[in-house]
């Protein structure tokens, strides 16, 4: 049982230390930016199954009182890399077994945001 706390625990920490330029409010691994008064985006860290690693961000535009507008999936293969600089410090090594970025083996080395967080945050800015 601490294990999983633990694990949830760096996932939590993860999200919110990439270095976001927009305001987020996380709740677990789930967070709300405010667009204007009338959109939101919600943002969840998501995995293609239960037993999987985590892979991605899931992006979806929220209206108040129509529901879903938009949304956007991001991949973490496609926007973190083994041995990116100077953004990732690797910890361990930081491939899965199954050669897919490993979000839980490495930390954040600047508060500069990734690819990843600049292209979220330009998808939700387009919303503005």
């Amino acid at each position: 049982m601490i294990l999983a706390t633990e694990k949830r625990e760096s996932k939590e920490i993860f999200c919110e230390s990439l270095g976001w330029t927009i305001d987020v409010l996380w709740f677990g691994l789930t967070g709300y930016s405010k667009i204007d008064r009338f959109l939101q985006a919600k943002i969840e860290m998501c995995r293609p199954g239960p037993a999987a690693s985590f892979d991605k961000f899931r992006v979806t535009i929220l209206n108040k009182t129509e529901g879903k507008v938009d949304s956007c999936e991001f991949s973490f293969d496609e926007y973190l890399h083994a041995g990116q600089e100077p953004r990732l410090e690797h910890v361990r090594a930081n491939m899965n077994d199954e050669g897919k970025f490993a979000w839980d083996k490495c930390v954040i080395k600047s508060l500069r945001p990734s690819d990843l967080i600049q292209a979220i945050q330009t998808y939700i800015w387009t919303f503005k």
